[in-house]
């Protein structure tokens, strides 16, 4: 005895998926540059606490301490 045969008839939209995608692609390098922003600007205030520690360091050094 044979199996029935199953068929499910499916359409799909190309346009509106590529409009989708575009529209997702689009929101996710926004996050993405969001994301680089705030860990740019969170480490440009430690590099300056580098920074400054740094010349504290060589200006003792260089006072002899």
């Amino acid at each position: 005895m044979s199996a029935p045969s199953l068929r499910i008839p499916i359409s799909v939209d190309l346009e509106k998926f590529r409009d989708q995608m575009k529209q997702t692609s689009s929101l996710a390098g926004t996050a993405t540059r969001q994301i680089a922003k705030q860990f740019l600007d969170m480490n440009k205030d430690l590099a300056k606490d580098a920074i400054f520690a740094t010349m504290a360091r060589g200006a003792l050094d260089l006072a002899g301490k």
